[in-house]
């Protein structure tokens, strides 16, 4: 399977994981203006907690990603989405897990054996700036309506009178 039909299938997962507990969830959202810093998912519930997911489908993706640590203040949790495979490689995890566990990262995982997403490590919850809450909230509202970013081309329309 190639890396972006791994990326694809985990985030997909993560959505339909996150869904279930009754989550809004965004793909590939910016954090920040300009898209500087997107999240591969971002999650958001009616009490106003936001998850935030990146998604890793190899060892070298997860080496070469420097910007995850960057994402916690936007975040009250947030989690690594691996795939079995990943996770079951000791080598990988050994270095991986103590560093994730020191900044209260979680770490989800798509299990080969029941096609569902399983959480191995909890995040640790924190608090997000109410500011940068009430940011996020709006850029996500924007994009889930219509907008310049769903609808291309702007159309003429008419309304006949009919009396």
């Amino acid at each position: 399977m190639s890396r972006k039909h791994t990326t694809a299938t985990l985030t997909q997962a993560a959505v339909h994981y996150l869904s279930h507990k009754r989550y809004s969830c965004h793909i590939e959202i910016g954090v920040e203006a300009w898209g500087k810093k997107r999240l591969d998912v971002l999650a958001l519930n009616t009490k106003g907690d936001l998850i935030g997911c990146e998604v890793k489908s190899c060892p070298a993706d997860y080496r070469t990603d420097k910007k995850w640590k960057t994402y916690l203040p936007y975040t009250n949790r947030l989690y690594m989405v691996f795939s079995q495979k990943l996770c079951q490689n000791e080598k990988f995890m050994k270095k991986v897990r103590p560093e994730l566990k020191e900044h209260g990262v979680g770490i989800m995982m798509l299990s080969e054996k029941t096609g569902y997403v399983q959480v191995k490590l909890n995040a640790k919850k924190r608090q997000v700036d109410p500011t940068v809450l009430q940011e996020l909230v709006l850029r996500m509202a924007w994009r889930g309506g219509e907008s310049r970013r769903t609808i291309k081309r702007r159309k003429r329309l008419y309304l006949n009178n009919l009396d």
